[in-house]
């Protein structure tokens, strides 16, 4: 046997031996452990920087382009794009128009919302719920609804108004062919928009009011200061942060509106910048992507630089204004006396002139078959003619796409943004107040620039293979961007005041991450996100400027159905149907978040 072992043995293949493997680089390893430990936050990160930082790179790729060269294929580089901005007389008109407008917005919209959460607040005003009502009542109309409402009102020939007004002067013996007032006009776009942006002013300021330590005011009207010097001297200085926060808040979104100032600026030729940057990419006759893109980019700085100013004008310096501290007190409310039946009709003017007007002028034009001012005459032909539009195939697919895109929209923005949060908050990992500063990045990007950016972006040659642009893919990727800053605050601030105590209950326990995010975290935090998702849902399904520049005849939606009545087709009756079913639609969503928020906040 031994013999025989021995033969086998020496029968055998000669032992070869294998070469030694060479050492990974220690940068691989070291890239690969730490994306192994922080897959999450490399995740977000990564797709932060592709949904944000890509479109942003490539327009400013595009502006430095070759005048006439097009998003597919830019080509060159040069600066004549920002040559020809500045040095264009358009430029400078449509830049004074733009801060005209904004201030003067601004003004009107601050001034009615300071004196309404003074007087809902630190007043003994009656019918105080109905009040905040009519405050939050203007959000249910979207914002060109109000400008359409408006030129059947107001327009210089044929507005209801008007025309009513020059019946009257006719009597007098003044006798006009128009006017006298003309919606077309700046001064028409400032009272427009002054009314509804009072809504979102009010609603930054209000608590302001209400925590306010009473005991200043009641010592300035002990010393004999008066209601009116108390208001002057005390109330309004200890409000300067939050009126100035207001303020800012307020201009920096009247530079970016687009609706208004598209309805009512452009029949009068009154260009604002939003406005410019869009019929400079899309409707001249040569259209100049370039030129477009430098026109972004540069209104982009100045919300950039607006938006610090904003943070260090008023955020670092709060604490000087500081008026709630550790002391207990009660709010007390000063009497208004003879004065409390004129803030009553001053709210119901309000409410008047921002919603019931526009609304019965939108609703009675949607049942005439020919808009005419109300009569006797007119009350026979009323018809519902208008919302069988709605049968039409391009009106059901509007409608269709604007339900599909707005509930994907709302899912996918809160989703993201919860990740976001969940990596900044929950993940401790290096760099989370970077990506928390890139989920904000939207904030200050005007609607018109971000579209423009995602115009630019998946034309491109760097993102054209993902066949996105022409679908309803790259609006829910457009949308999820622009309400990200709003959605990860609202994530933030729930996630920070969830206790981790309840996650780590659950994993002792053996429950596990995964399961304990979905078994605890998600279910706490459902009524804050959903209500959130409503509110992300309301949002884009009444939202014109994104689609506007980002959607095909396949992917139209019912803003955009509505836009192309109004203007392309001159049905304005059609237009005014679909208009009031959109607020009907948007009045029950903001009844159901309300039910969710309630139901969220006082269940046992």
């Amino acid at each position: 046997m031994t013999k025989l072992h021995e033969d086998a043995a020496s029968t055998e293949d000669p032992v070869v031996p294998v070469p030694a493997r060479s050492p990974s680089p220690r940068w691989l390893v070291a890239t690969t452990g730490f994306i192994a430990r922080h897959a999450l936050a490399v995740t977000v990160g990564g797709l932060l920087l592709f949904l944000i930082g890509g479109p942003l790179l490539f327009l400013l790729r595009m502006s430095t382009s070759t005048p006439g060269s097009r998003p597919s294929s830019p080509t060159g580089f040069t600066l004549q794009n920002y040559e020809q901005v500045l040095t264009s007389p358009a430029t400078w008109e449509a830049s004074r128009n733009t801060a005209v407008y904004a201030i003067g917005v601004t003004i009107v919209s601050i001034s009615l919302a300071a004196l309404a959460a003074w007087l809902v607040e630190r007043t003994d005003l009656p019918y105080r719920n109905a009040a905040w009502v009519i405050m939050l009542a203007p959000l249910a109309i979207p914002k060109m609804l109000s400008s359409m409402a408006y030129i059947l009102l107001l327009s210089p020939r044929a507005g209801l108004l008007n025309v009513g007004i020059r019946d009257v002067l006719d009597v007098v013996g003044i006798h006009l062919t128009e006017g006298p007032f003309n919606i077309y006009s700046m001064w028409g776009m400032i009272y427009v928009e002054g009314l509804r942006g009072a809504t979102a002013l009010f609603l930054m300021i209000v608590g302001a009011f209400r925590l306010m330590d009473p005991a200043l005011e009641e010592a300035s009207i002990m010393s004999g200061a008066g209601r009116l010097g108390t208001l002057r001297h005390v109330t309004l200085p200890l409000m300067t942060p939050v009126l100035v926060g207001a303020v800012i808040y307020g201009f920096v979104g009247n530079l970016q509106d687009f609706d208004t100032p598209l309805f009512l600026g452009l029949p009068a030729g009154i260009f604002v910048l939003p406005t410019l940057i869009y019929f400079t990419a899309y409707s001249s006759p040569t259209p100049n992507w370039g030129t477009a893109s430098a026109y972004a980019n540069l209104f982009l700085v100045g919300m950039v630089v607006l938006s610090t100013v904003y943070y260090r004008v008023v955020i670092r310096k709060s604490n000087r204004f500081a008026t709630v501290s550790g002391k207990g007190f009660r709010p007390a409310r000063l009497k208004l006396g003879r004065w409390r039946k004129w803030a009553v009709a001053g709210f119901g003017g309000f409410a008047f002139l921002v919603m019931g007007l526009p609304l019965l002028t939108l609703i009675w034009t949607s049942l005439l078959p020919v808009y005419e001012p109300p009569s006797f005459e007119a009350l026979g032909k009323l018809t519902l003619d208008n919302y069988m539009h709605f049968t039409t195939a391009n009106a059901f697919a509007a409608f269709r796409n604007s339900v599909g895109l707005s509930v994907v929209a709302a899912i996918t923005t809160i989703g993201f943004a919860f990740v976001v949060s969940w990596a900044v908050i929950r993940v401790k990992v290096r760099g989370r107040a970077v990506m928390d500063s890139m989920a904000f990045v939207p904030n200050v990007i005007p609607s018109v620039a971000l579209g423009l950016a995602f115009v630019v972006f998946f034309l491109s040659p760097g993102a054209r293979w993902l066949g996105l642009y022409g679908s309803l893919g790259v609006l829910v990727i457009a949308f999820t961007v622009h309400y990200l800053a709003y959605a990860s605050r609202i994530t933030n601030g729930a996630l920070l005041q969830m206790n981790t105590e309840l996650d780590e209950a659950g994993w002792v326990s053996g429950v596990g991450k995964i399961r304990t995010l979905f078994g605890v975290t998600l279910p706490v935090l459902f009524s804050t996100f959903v209500a959130a998702a409503i509110w992300v849902f309301a949002m884009t399904f009444k939202n014109l400027s994104l689609p506007l520049l980002l959607s095909t005849p396949g992917t139209r939606t019912i803003s955009m159905e509505i836009y192309s009545l109004w203007t392309v087709n001159g049905q304005r009756e059609t237009a005014s149907a679909l208009g009031v079913t959109m607020v009907a639609i948007l009045v029950v969503t903001a009844y159901l978040a309300r039910r969710v928020v309630a139901k969220g906040f006082t269940a046992d």
